[in-house]
């Protein structure tokens, strides 16, 4: 688990974003040079679907399932990601170079 990576998923109108499938890869990629496994946290209300969609590119999903996270939040998502991440020792945290993912990459 030490060399283990975590993908922070992006969604927008019931629909994986890109940059969510290009993490997954390039995450696979580095994860394999460390001999660890890459994970996908999905956040939302009512992503179970997307949650399934994820697990079929071959990765573990953990899904935070919460009406108070329908819409992202700086405070929600990190309400729910730190005791998460705490928990474990990932080497690396992946979210996409979007307005979301630097906001809570910051």
């Amino acid at each position: 688990m030490a060399n283990d990576i975590l993908i922070i998923a992006e969604h927008r109108g019931g629909l994986l974003k890109k940059v969510t499938i290009e993490a997954i890869g390039v995450g696979k990629m580095i994860a394999g040079d460390l001999g660890g496994d890459v994970h996908v946290a999905i956040l939302g209300n009512g992503v179970q679907a997307l949650a399934d969609e994820l697990q079929g590119y071959g990765v573990p999903v953990t899904l935070f399932e919460d009406a108070k996270l329908e819409n992202y939040s700086y405070d929600g998502y990190c309400q729910a990601l730190v005791p998460f991440i705490e928990a474990r020792d990932f080497s690396l945290i992946l979210t996409g170079a979007t307005p979301t993912g630097r906001d809570l990459a910051a």
